[in-house]
């Protein structure tokens, strides 16, 4: 199967992160395909603000969580796919002056090779969403 898709095809909105300076953040964003006949694939993230971003999802195996690093992140035909605690989400590590407040540039690259780019607002560790 040949995956393709349009960077103009997806929409990002509510992106935002936890911030920890001496240690790993993750971000978190929402993610629509407007295109209803073909999925999206994000298969890489960048960022000026960090050295180092991999996507990761959270699992649940013999009643213990963990993390692990995954190759792409498929966003459906016309579908939906929310980046967040507990589930999808971004690690971030090695920042570059950053600190909490402040509105950094997140690409996500997709598989045929265009970037979607998006601003992320970095909140306190202990946030629990884009709204607080």
């Amino acid at each position: 199967m040949v995956k393709k898709e349009s960077a103009t095809n997806l929409a990002l909105s509510q992106c935002w992160g936890r911030f920890r300076e001496d240690n790993v953040s993750a971000l978190f964003v929402d993610v629509h395909n407007k295109d209803t006949h073909q999925a999206a694939y994000i298969v890489g993230v960048s960022s000026p603000a960090f050295a180092d971003l991999m996507i990761h999802e959270t699992y649940e195996k013999d009643g213990m969580k963990g993390m692990r690093h995954i190759n792409e992140v498929e966003i459906p035909a016309g579908g939906h796919v929310m980046l967040k605690p507990g589930g999808y989400h971004v690690m971030a590590s090695q920042p570059k002056q950053v600190k909490v407040g402040d509105n950094i540039e997140v690409a996500f690259k997709l598989s045929n090779g265009h970037e979607v780019k998006t601003q992320c607002v970095m909140k306190p560790f202990s946030a629990q969403s884009y709204s607080n």
